[in-house]
């Protein structure tokens, strides 16, 4: 008996060791691997509750509540989906949307282009802003902010390409007087306002 005990001891050694390896590679493969894109979570997408006409404004969608939440796979994602109607409030949709159908950006634009003083929209130096406007303009990591007309300007910091989307869903900042008198230039669009009195 102890002529085999030895052998018998080394090859259950390696059975055992062989079954250790090939737990510790599934393991750590799956752990590494990513999720596979149909296998994520699902995330939230915004559809058409009902049928929108062509024209309707992104404010109408959001306050009539004329969408619902719908979960999707991360794989079923159309790109461009709203994350919230509210945020195309001056924008209207350009085409008629079914009900069902998912509210993306591309299905929303500007009436026509916003109206601008002489020499406006421009890039102006953060230390030019006043200091009580400047919480309301983005992180103080902005070394500039984007004025719209004297004495109006407006949150965050746009792409060049989109000063007109991100001037009409962002916020006015700036003193009432020039903040009403942008918007009267402006009246088919709803700006959010924050303004001082001179």
């Amino acid at each position: 008996m102890t002529r085999f005990a030895l052998p018998t001891a080394i090859v259950s050694a390696f059975v055992v060791g062989g079954f250790v390896a090939v737990f510790f590679v599934f393991l750590n493969h799956n752990r590494n691997s990513g999720p596979c894109p149909g296998c994520l979570r699902p995330r939230p997408v915004f559809v058409a509750k009902v049928s929108i006409p062509k024209g309707t404004s992104g404010r109408v969608i959001g306050t009539k509540g004329l969408y619902s939440t719908k979960m999707a796979r991360v794989s079923q994602m159309v790109k461009g989906a709203l994350i919230d109607p509210s945020q195309f409030r001056g924008e209207i949709t350009t085409r008629p949307i079914p009900a069902g159908a998912r509210l993306t950006a591309a299905k929303f634009a500007l009436r026509g282009p916003i109206y601008y003083p002489r020499g406006y929209p421009k890039s102006v130096s953060a230390s030019q802003t006043p200091a009580e406007m400047s919480d309301y303009l983005g992180p103080p990591s902005f070394s500039s902010d984007l004025a719209v007309a004297p004495g109006v300007w407006v949150d965050g910091s746009p792409q060049e390409a989109a000063i007109d989307e991100h001037v009409a869903t962002g916020t006015l900042v700036g003193y009432c007087r020039t903040v009403r008198a942008f918007q009267a230039h402006n009246p088919e669009i709803p700006f959010a306002t924050k303004c001082w009195r001179t």
